[in-house]
């Protein structure tokens, strides 16, 4: 009897990516009475068939970070039916076997896009969300501006794309979403990034009010992973391409920078003043904030974290070559 192809292969680098597609998988299984289960490596596949594990009807995952082998794959898949799911989250490639490529229904594999496209790639999940979820169109260019002011978390996409879903409109256009789009927090989040190009603390606390004041819920990682991370991470690359000696018309082709003269007056002035060890500081804290966000233990403020954090650092570099 030939295997049956009911293994979906999740693979690549980006996990938000496979996070939105595993998301999309789950909530079809949930509305066609399926239940959900996760299977992690220490589970006996000997015991769990005698339990009943992988009964009719279940969408069994197994969870990115569980470093499956390739017997134990092999051995799953002789469970895969018509009436059993499998969704295999993993980092690397298909493992080389006739059992296993015999039995996956589908595979997607999602690199980790480049720094200077993230902003467009997700904006296509955003639309994809739209789309799958609500049957509603949007062009890709106003999802990726969406994805800019509200930031790159998931939930928060989820969040917005639920306000447009009541839209009676199927095509979602500037003119349509006018009343609904976010006027949200992350207008002054650009703001905010300004003030630390230009290491004015005034200008920079002043966002921070703005911030705190008109927005709804904690936008630590909003800032993380939208504005203010998209912005670092463009400047690390920028900074890596000038010590090459890469052209500055071709700097901004590679990473999308619109604006060439505010890129030659204010981001490479700030370059050179902060180097390496600079734009390594900023990485950590953002990394260290998203890290108090996914904790969320009570300790700290992940936003207090982030504010006095940045604060600290623009009061450094603005006063660096003043002694």
């Amino acid at each position: 009897m030939a295997p049956s192809k009911n293994i979906y292969w999740l693979g690549g680098s980006w996990h938000d990516r496979k996070e939105f597609i595993l998301k999309e998988i789950v909530v079809k299984k949930q509305q066609q009475g399926w239940e959900v289960v996760y299977w992690d490596k220490d589970t006996s596949l000997e015991t769990s068939g005698q339990m009943d594990f992988f009964a009719p009807s279940r969408l069994v995952i197994v969870p990115p970070k569980t470093r499956i082998g390739k017997k134990q794959i092999e051995t799953l898949a002789a469970f895969a039916s018509e009436e059993l799911m499998l969704v295999i989250c993993e980092t690397a490639g298909v493992p080389s076997s006739p059992v296993i490529t015999a039995s996956i229904a589908y595979i997607h594999h999602f690199p980790e896009p480049n720094r200077w496209e993230m902003d467009a790639k997700y904006g296509e999940i955003f639309k994809d969300l739209l789309k799958k979820r609500y049957n509603k169109e949007m062009d890709l260019d106003l999802a990726t501006e969406i994805v800019k002011r509200v930031g790159q978390d998931f939930a928060l996409m989820e969040k917005e794309a639920l306000k447009y879903s009541s839209l009676p409109d199927t095509n979602l256009t500037i003119q349509v979403i006018a009343g609904v789009v976010s006027v949200s927090p992350q207008f002054d989040a650009f703001k905010l990034v300004d003030g630390v190009v230009a290491l004015d603390p005034v200008a920079f606390l002043r966002a921070c009010m703005k911030l705190e004041a008109y927005a709804t819920s904690d936008q630590t990682m909003a800032l993380c992973r939208g504005a203010l991370g998209t912005s670092v991470y463009s400047w690390l690359e920028a900074h890596a391409m000038l010590k090459e000696r890469v052209s500055i018309d071709e700097i901004c082709e590679k990473l999308g920078i619109k604006y060439k003269s505010k890129f030659e007056r204010q981001t490479i002035p700030l370059l050179n003043k902060l180097g390496e060890d600079g734009l390594e500081e900023l990485i950590g804290l953002i990394s260290d904030c998203e890290r108090a966000v996914l904790l969320d233990d009570g300790v700290g403020d992940p936003f207090l974290i982030l504010k006095y954090g940045l604060l600290k650092f623009i009061l450094k570099y603005s006063n660096k070559g003043k002694e």
